[in-house]
């Protein structure tokens, strides 16, 4: 064998084993460990065959995943514009790995929080592998159901709805009833019907769902156990809480057993049950578990990972619902200070923390300074959003709230009817956030004691 062939096959047996190193440490759920073996993997690719190669740049796609479960967004929008790039150039733009990358970095932008961008590239790839692969390849529905993702996360629910419906049918046709990509868009309607407030088609999608693949997949299967979950969470929109923490109940335990008790998919589902119980109004149960996962995350993906952050805010809630405004406060404080400097001010995420330490601020009585930073929230998200955003709705409905709590009943009514009748129009009259809406505006009337306009109302 000559000297070049054992250099081939070495690189080759050395490569596959830190791949094999890494696929099992990110099963595991052990993605500190994984995103080294992918960094070992990407490393010594780089150095071989060029950091263009195909085998270079999935490597490198590999490492941005573990980096994307670690929560670094930025770090993984840096690695997978490097393989869009690589890819383009070495493939064409065309080429369908190009075009996957191209997906990738759709979804990373969505991450990011930029969710017009996002839609724009998912567009993108919607449009090009439609038109070389065909309305019906499977590639093609995957990218149009990744638009259909990306309209939901821009609260078009209806537009969601349409495209998560074509894919499911077409699936269905072309693939079968109990295929498990089938499965996915039934479970994505599922979702698009909750979505728009229909909790009841919701619930039997999500039932069909498990059942069938509890059948074909085994009750602990990974893809059959996020399906109870996506029951249970329908069940908790019905308000059915005991049956929604019943089923998540079994899901921590399956998932405990399964994969140990600080896997990343446990600890979630541990995070879920707490939320069963404050549903329930167990607040010193719920506390103690977002306290124990809180605990675990920053053990395990320190203490400014997403996910750490996320079971603070938690945490800060349950010390909320249990009357202790002070440290909620200080939780959210530190959740919102962390995700600042780490995402920026405007990032979606760090102006959720903001809007929750606006409702803390409110809590302890400083409606001037609740205002200021709703005002803050609420014209940010209007700019980067637009007003008929969900959340923007949601900051300005938090605006009605403190005006009325300042004594400005004609101004907090004014915005309650603003989100009341854009709720409707978005989400239907029937949706629970619309009849959330309606019954602030209810309240608001009844400040201003026009009575026969509350009656009218409800």
């Amino acid at each position: 064998m000559s000297k070049s062939l054992v250099g081939k096959f070495f690189i080759k047996a050395e490569g596959a084993y830190k791949e094999y190193k890494g696929n099992k440490a990110f099963d595991a759920g052990n993605y500190i460990k994984a995103k080294n073996a992918y960094q070992e993997l990407y490393v010594l690719y780089k150095y071989e065959l060029g950091e263009k190669h195909p085998d270079t740049l999935d490597a490198l796609e590999a490492l941005a995943i573990s980096y994307e479960c670690l929560g670094d967004y930025n770090k993984v929008f840096e690695m997978r514009k490097a393989v869009y790039n690589g890819r383009k150039e070495f493939l064409d733009e065309n080429n369908p790995d190009t075009l996957t990358s191209l997906s990738n970095l759709a979804i990373t932008y969505s991450d990011l929080g930029d969710y017009n961008k996002a839609m724009k590239l998912h567009e993108e790839v919607y449009v090009l592998k439609k038109q070389i692969l065909g309305v019906n390849h499977p590639d093609t529905l995957t990218s149009l159901f990744n638009l259909a993702g990306s309209y939901s996360d821009l609260g078009d629910y209806s537009k969601a709805f349409e495209l998560h419906n074509t894919v499911y049918n077409a699936r269905k046709e072309i693939l079968g009833e109990a295929h498990p990509d089938t499965l996915t868009s039934l479970s994505n309607l599922a979702i698009s019907y909750s979505n728009l407030g229909d909790y009841n088609k919701s619930v039997k999608l999500h039932e069909e769902v498990y059942i069938s693949r509890k059948q074909i997949l085994g009750v602990n299967h990974s893809d059959t156990l996020r399906s109870l979950y996506n029951l249970a969470i329908s069940y908790s929109d019905l308000g059915d809480y005991n049956k929604a923490c019943e089923l998540e109940n079994i899901i921590y335990n399956a998932r405990k057993e399964i994969l140990g008790e600080t896997h990343p998919d446990t600890l979630r589902s541990l995070s879920n049950l707490a939320i069963s119980y404050s549903n329930l109004g167990d607040y010193n149960k719920a506390m103690k578990l977002h306290e124990e996962v809180y605990v675990s995350r920053k053990q395990i993906l320190g203490v400014n990972h997403p996910d750490t952050l996320t079971s603070l805010s938690n945490l800060a809630g349950s010390y909320s619902d249990l009357g202790d405004y002070s440290k909620a406060f200080e939780l959210h404080n530190t959740v919102y200070n962390i995700r600042k400097e780490i995402l920026g001010e405007r990032d979606l995420d760090t102006l959720t923390s903001l809007y929750n330490l606006a409702c803390s601020y409110s809590d302890l009585g400083d409606y001037n300074k609740a205002f200021e930073l709703h005002n803050t929230v609420y014209n940010v998200r209007k700019e980067i959003l637009g007003e008929r955003d969900l959340d923007t709705l949601t900051s300005l409905s938090g605006l009605a709230s403190i005006y009325s709590c300042l004594g400005d009943y004609n101004k907090a009514l004014e915005i309650g009817k603003e989100v009341y009748h854009a709720r409707k129009e978005i989400l239907g009259k029937k949706h629970f956030d619309t009849l959330s809406a309606l019954h602030n505006l209810a309240i608001h009337y009844f400040y201003l004691e026009d009575y026969n306009s509350k009656r009218q109302i409800i």
